[in-house]
């Protein structure tokens, strides 16, 4: 029997098996695996291009979830609810070639979130079950129905939801990729106005005449870091008096000082020491040594 939406009520396209319950769990799959045989089954689409379409999609609207139009298993007989979750459990585990999807991971997982994938049900036939009891006291909507590989009864709506499948993951995804771009804006807000706020308090030194940006240890309106280290330094007494703070301020070091300064206005070169040689025993000249 074929379930589907008629007039203002809308109902997805359901395929339904009603029996009494009495057929064993193989026989339920083997009728599973003929009703995957047959949404297998296609026609070729009259455009003259080889392709084909599925045979069920030319006689009947799409249905509510990935893959396959659902299959839903109705008991006539009034068993109860623990009952159709024993019988389902049972016929679940035979078929579940045929209802489960192929877990398809993300190959990359930005830092700091949770691994997350889906379910490829495309060619798979959800599997659904109720009680008529149930069915007529609540109606299609109502939370009468079980799924394959759920814990809970669902509504209609809920149990065709393949909340772990390519759309719910699609979702997911975009919602993750919304957080990231709502945070990197929201940090880079932050960094202009933190870039403004230095912007607007910033001094020039008076000093070394440099702008300065506030931070710790400064008071506003006085020297930089450099510069006020600089005056520490120069305020601490070192071991020959008064410590000089920059370092193109201190004396020269003594080897890099002329014996005697040169005249500007002579001809001859500056006066600097040239080093004599010696007479070895064998009469050859001998050079000093340079000091090391």
């Amino acid at each position: 029997m074929v379930l589907a939406s008629s007039g203002d009520v809308v109902v997805p396209l359901l395929l339904v098996e009603v029996g009494n319950g009495t057929e064993g769990p193989p026989v339920v799959v083997d009728k599973v695996e003929c009703y995957r045989g047959f949404f297998a089954r296609g026609v070729p689409t009259g455009t003259g291009n080889g392709r084909e379409v599925a045979l069920w999609r030319t006689v009947w609207p799409a249905a509510g979830c990935d893959g396959c139009p659902p299959v839903a298993l109705v008991f006539a007989k009034d068993v109860g609810p623990v009952a159709v979750r024993t019988r389902m459990r049972e016929v679940g585990e035979l078929a579940r070639d045929h209802w489960r999807g192929q877990w398809d991971g993300d190959g990359h997982v930005p830092e700091g979130e949770r691994p997350d994938g889906c379910r490829d049900y495309d060619g798979k036939v959800p599997l659904l079950a109720t009680a008529l009891k149930q069915f007529a006291g609540h109606g299609p909507h109502g939370p009468v129905w079980w799924r394959c590989g759920r814990s809970v009864w669902q509504s209609l709506a809920d149990v065709l939801d393949d909340r772990d499948g390519f759309h719910a993951c699609s979702v997911r995804s975009t919602a993750r990729r919304q957080a990231r771009e709502a945070e990197f804006e929201r940090a880079r807000h932050e960094q202009e106005e933190r870039r403004r706020r230095m912007e607007a308090a910033k001094w020039v030194c008076p000093t070394c005449g440099g702008y300065v940006c506030p931070e710790a240890g400064l008071t506003p309106g006085g020297e930089c870091r450099p510069c006020l280290g600089d005056l520490r330094r120069r305020s601490r007494p070192g071991p020959g008096g008064p410590a000089v703070g920059r370092w193109h301020l201190r004396p020269a070091p003594p080897h890099l000082t002329r014996a005697a300064p040169c005249d500007p206005q002579a001809t001859a070169p500056c006066p600097l020491p040239v080093p004599q040689a010696d007479l070895g025993s064998q009469g050859t000249k001998v050079w000093p040594r340079p000091a090391p």
